[in-house]
């Protein structure tokens, strides 16, 4: 047999044989013809390697690296490998997809030059850290196309490493998020023209609410009767305790919620400008926690308010030539506290809300309702009136 294969040197076989129990191997032979005194090969030394498990193990490596091959060319992520000078070594197929290059034309390029200038100098320094060990996780990348438009990517870079456990560049994979990118522009646009809409909605109904108070004002200019006037005046200053919310909603742009504290100043002090004279000397202070409260609960919040400081202006400090109306704020286990009080006469012996013909008072019980609110009052050194409720989230 083996003078059959005309071997005049040493040879390599790799053969497939059948053991006994009919199992089929994979061997290597190593051939070598042995020569005797006359120089003529007269035999051979055979040295026969089992090589099935080592061939099963390159058979599964090679179709490793087939799969691995095939997952990263249908990946629709771009894929790179650079070395330590960040060239690239190896890209993907979806660099034709993203960037409009074919893979050729980006092998052995610099990978800073498919980025934006602005992010030039950035990766630089997170190449050089990566190289040095370092992971890196939903970088944003802008990247520029063969045709000089501008991607987005959102990508993770890591290290690469040798069988030697030793770097020797990095690699990294990104997705294309230019299309998010793009909707949430248009998101941002058609948020900023609805924010316009709804500053120009507060902006009217606040210059609609003056035209009303501005009436009022002209209608009380015509009254001789005393009771009439209060009445207009009441009114008017209802309407701008409701015109100033909405004047604090343009101003603060916030739309939907409104900060209590800053509008409770800025009511009082409307208040203050109709009711103050000459005769008294009333000093009004608000203060307390800041707290939020939203358009449905704020406009009834602050008639009612309206409602309490007038009342203290009106009544609480007969026979007096100074008084303090302190307003105050509190926000406890979701529980906003509004106490409204006066170092004035106090309230009457018999007094009770619910008995109360005054249309202020019946306001300040029906807007209670309204907000879900506990109304406390007491004398203490003066009037004191608590209401209490849960702010809508």
């Amino acid at each position: 047999l083996l003078n059959s294969f005309n071997i005049k040197y040493s040879a390599t076989l790799e053969l497939e044989r059948q053991k006994k129990n009919g199992e089929l191997i994979r061997i290597r032979e190593h051939i070598t013809p042995l020569r005797n005194e006359e120089g003529n090969i007269d035999r051979f030394l055979l040295i026969i390697e089992d090589i099935t498990e080592s061939e099963k193990v390159k058979n599964a490596l090679l179709e490793s690296e087939r799969n691995y091959r095939n997952l990263v060319e249908a990946s629709n992520d771009l894929i790179w490998k650079l070395d330590k000078n960040a060239k690239i070594t190896f890209i993907n197929h979806a660099s034709e997809e993203i960037l409009g290059y074919k893979i050729e034309e980006l092998i052995n390029l610099d990978f800073e030059l498919l980025l934006c200038d602005d992010q030039k100098l950035k990766c630089n320094l997170l190449h050089n850290q990566v190289i040095e060990g370092t992971n890196y996780r939903n970088l944003e990348l802008k990247m520029v196309t063969k045709h000089g438009i501008q991607k987005h990517l959102n990508a993770n870079v890591y290290p690469l490493y040798d069988s030697t456990e030793t770097i020797v560049g990095c690699a990294g994979n990104a997705a294309d998020i230019s299309h998010i990118i793009e909707q949430q522009k248009s998101l941002e646009a058609m948020l900023k023209e609805k924010e316009i809409l709804i500053k120009e909605i507060h902006h009217r109904v606040k210059n609609n609410l003056a035209v009303v108070s501005s009436l009022l004002t002209l209608q009380a200019y015509n009254q001789t009767d005393r009771s009439t006037i209060n009445a207009l005046s009441e009114s008017q200053s209802r309407i701008q305790s409701i015109a100033t919310i909405h004047e604090q909603l343009y101003q603060d742009e916030l739309f939907t919620q409104i900060e209590m504290r800053s509008y409770l100043k800025q009511l009082t002090k409307d208040i203050e400008e109709t009711y103050s004279s000459n005769q008294k000397e009333i000093i009004v202070s608000v203060e307390g926690d800041d707290i939020f409260l939203n358009v449905n609960q704020a406009v009834p919040f602050g008639i009612l308010t309206n409602e309490l400081v007038i009342n203290a202006f009106k009544y609480a400090f007969e026979g007096y030539v100074k008084g303090i109306i302190t307003l105050k704020l509190s926000n406890r286990d979701d529980q906003m506290t509004l106490t409204v009080s006066d170092n004035g006469v106090g309230l009457p012996q018999q007094f009770d809300p619910d008995k109360e013909e005054s249309l202020g008072m019946t306001l300040v019980q029906s807007l209670c309702e309204q907000l879900g609110a506990e109304l406390k009052y007491w004398t203490d050194h003066g009037a004191h009136f608590s209401i209490s409720f849960s702010p809508l989230k």
